[in-house]
């Protein structure tokens, strides 16, 4: 599923105009008019307007400013000054004589007037109805009522109602009208596989040369310490390793010319993160390696290159001082000098992939959210970027069509070939009749439209146990399957646990014996579960909806389809669920009574899960990446532990503690009502990596269930796909 983004072209084009104190301002013609005077707004002062507009409920950062409108890297502060001298200029009037912009001294701006807005009748270009989203204000309102609910052509909004409908009305239509118009039906490709290596272990990253004469990528055998970074030669079938003792060797990118940039991890050198570069065009495989830079951190780098392997764009992690947090760089390596071309916000996850056109003039950008990822296109320096598209599936990479006038990419959850057009942004979409594109953790390599380089899944998932006196996770349950996740029982030691992603199974592990309550369930994508307090009913849920089920009978008694994707849900009381869902890129988290179907708002800017534990205690995460506990009867607000805005941070809570991982491999404990907040490590999973943290619902030991990532021998592979019809 993809949709445009909600910008300030998609706002023109169902807003009519907006009442601002005495003034008439007209989206369509960027005018200000109070019956006696009419001004032209000036493009950048415009787009300001329009943003203080899209969020009035709230004050408005400089820094927002510079990368919302601007969009620019830096901006100076003159500039911003001088712009807002202008709007306040243009806001004044004989009858506007009150300022419209509020200054709030060394936050921001808002806006001091509430607007009033009249929309364009939707119903008349499109007959699909469409409901939106419940806001803060309309704290219990019937889902059926929503459904009905029609706006009048004119209605004056409290600012927090205003931006939550304004945009679920907006998005939801332009989303609604866009798939309709803009998808292509599906048709399915044939796909011949040519498997590239017969050694046994496991392959990752492959990254094959522009010139189509090397691959390169990394490898490590059963009885290897350590990842190699192997190249082979298309032609004569010849292969070199580069190795490095203790080290971790990764290809990132190549030029025009064969020039082959890696990476090297070593935990134990003094700079751990280095970019090298070995030119294969001078002496084949016998040529000389030259270190260029060191990188941050140890997370695996992408990069493209372009001006015959002068430029290179890359991830560089640590951005705004987040070490897990990474923007996209230019770096000139001949000069030895970078900027910065990519400003995500913090509350995002990071731009991890970059792309340049085969003109070289534009770049494609992968920027990770809570759920799913944006893709943007901006000129090769930063410069003009837009979102095209945003996608609620994990995106690994992306490529250029040969005339640059389309992005392609794989949708694993769809096993499907994308297809957007830039100028028209029409997706199409074609099945691929393979298996080889499934599982957790696989390396893709998008050579053209026709040809891709997969490193199959070479992760397995399996349940472990960890009571916390004893600090070592014991095996729960391992398969050759993948084990998704665990929910306990709260009145008997009994565990529910979900094994699979295509064709998933439910079980159940009770008195030492195990039960399979649910064989080949529908593939629905399970993702999330949770068992009532009274173990009467338990739900299961996937990004779109929540089934709940009964316990003893399993029958299916409701189906829950929330206004938004689902980040999480849990059961906190016997009739009452805790959902946290994402509309227009913001998150919050809502109880839902199951008697009378209507939503309470308890917590705004949430990301991921939230939890009641102790009857009125809400934990969750924030959007600076602060654990925080909520009194629900008091409202007041207590930061329990500031973490980083870390890829892998996971964490859960139970009645006493908080568990948490910045790096998915260490374990660590902070009492929820100690105000000392004492940090204990309390386990560490050396090489498996913890997929996600679960707490024992039963109050009894273990206190945690562990998912855990291992590796296991994957096949390195060359995919030719041959289309029945032509991708656009």
């Amino acid at each position: 599923m993809g949709h445009v983004v909600d910008n300030e072209i998609s706002f023109s084009r169902k807003i009519k105009h907006v009442i601002l104190g005495h003034w008439h301002l007209s989206i369509k013609h960027q005018t200000l008019n109070d019956g006696d005077i009419s001004r032209e707004l000036e493009p950048l002062i415009f787009g300001i307007l329009v943003y203080f507009i899209r969020n009035n409920d709230r004050v408005i950062t400089r820094q927002e400013l510079a990368d919302e409108v601007w969009k620019q890297n830096y901006v100076d502060d003159n500039a911003i000054n001088r712009a807002m001298s202008e709007l306040r200029k243009a806001l004044k009037s004989e009858k506007q004589r009150a300022q419209i912009i509020k200054t709030h001294y060394r936050v921001g701006y808002s806006l001091s007037v509430v607007p009033e807005v009249e929309y364009i009748d939707v119903s008349k270009q499109k007959e699909t109805p469409v409901s939106p989203a419940p806001s803060e204000a309309i704290e219990s309102s019937d889902i059926a009522e929503r459904t009905d609910f029609k706006i009048t052509k004119k209605m004056k909004f409290f600012p927090g109602v205003l931006l939550t409908l304004v945009f679920a009305i907006a998005a939801a239509y332009y989303f609604t009208s866009s798939r309709a118009s803009k998808s292509q039906e599906q048709s399915p490709v044939t796909v011949k596989e040519t498997l590239l290596s017969w050694k046994k272990g496991v392959s990752v990253a492959p990254l094959m040369s522009k010139s189509k004469r090397y691959l390169a990528y990394t490898y490590k055998g059963s009885d290897d310490t350590s990842f190699g970074l192997y190249i082979k030669n298309t032609e004569t079938l010849e292969e070199m390793r580069l190795s490095e003792d203790g080290a971790q060797l990764y290809p990132i990118a190549w030029s025009e010319e064969d020039s082959l940039f890696y990476q090297m991890v070593d935990m134990e050198a003094e700079q751990p993160c280095q970019v090298w570069k070995v030119d294969l065009a001078e002496n084949g495989i016998n040529s000389n390696h030259s270190k260029l830079f060191d990188c941050y951190g140890i997370n695996l780098l992408h990069a493209d290159t372009s001006d015959n392997g002068k430029t290179l764009l890359y991830t560089k992690f640590n951005y705004r001082n987040i070490p897990n947090l990474s923007s996209i760089v230019h770096r000139d390596l001949e000069k030895n000098t970078e900027f910065q071309i990519s400003s995500p916000q913090v509350s995002e996850f990071g731009d991890y992939f970059v792309k340049i056109s085969h003109s070289g003039k534009k770049v494609a950008i992968l920027r990770k959210q809570a759920k799913g990822v944006k893709i943007l296109v901006a000129n090769k320096d930063g410069s003009s970027p837009r979102e095209v598209i945003s996608v609620d599936y994990f995106v690994d990479a992306i490529g250029w069509s040969e005339d640059d006038s389309r992005l392609f990419w794989l949708n694993r959850d769809g096993t499907s070939i994308v297809s957007l057009s830039i100028n028209s942004l029409e997706l199409s979409y074609h099945t691929l009749d393979t298996e080889s594109v499934e599982g957790g953790k696989i390396g893709i390599n998008l050579v053209d439209e026709s040809t891709m380089i997969i490193a199959t899944d070479y992760a397995d998932s399996n349940l472990y146990s960890l009571s916390t006196n004893e600090l070592q996770p014991k095996d729960f349950s391992s398969t050759n399957r993948l084990e998704i996740t665990a929910s306990s029982l709260h009145n008997n030691e009994a565990i529910m646990y979900l094994v699979g992603w295509k064709k998933q199974a439910l079980w159940k592990a009770e008195n030492g014996s195990r039960q399979e309550l649910f064989d080949s369930m529908p593939d629905k994508k399970i993702s999330y579960m949770a068992v009532a307090p009274n173990d009467v009913k338990f739900g299961l849920a996937n990004k779109d909806s929540i089934y709940i089920y009964n316990t003893k009978s399993l029958e299916l008694v409701d189906e829950i389809s929330p206004p938004g994707l689902i980040s999480d849900f849990s059961w906190p009381f016997n009739n009452t669920l805790l959902i946290t869902y994402e509309v227009d890129d913001k998150a919050n988290a809502w109880f839902y009574d199951l008697d009378s179907k209507k939503y309470v708002l308890i917590a705004k800017d949430v990301l991921g899960a939230a939890r009641v534990v102790n009857g009125n205690t809400l934990v969750y995460l924030n959007y600076d990446h602060n654990l925080v506990k909520q009194n629900l009867d008091t409202g007041e607000k207590t930061i329990v532990v500031e973490l980083s805005a870390a890829a892998k941070l996971r964490w859960t809570v139970n009645e006493r503690f908080i568990y948490y991982t910045e790096d998915a491999t260490t374990v660590y404990q902070v009492p929820l009502n100690d105000q000392n907040n004492k940090v204990k490590k309390v386990a560490h999973t050396h090489e498996k990596e913890i997929w996600r943290l679960t707490a024992n619902n039963s109050g009894k030991q273990p206190e945690l269930f562990l998912t855990l990532i291992e590796q296991k021998n994957n096949m390195l592979l060359k995919l030719d796909i041959e289309f029945k019809a032509p991708l656009d």
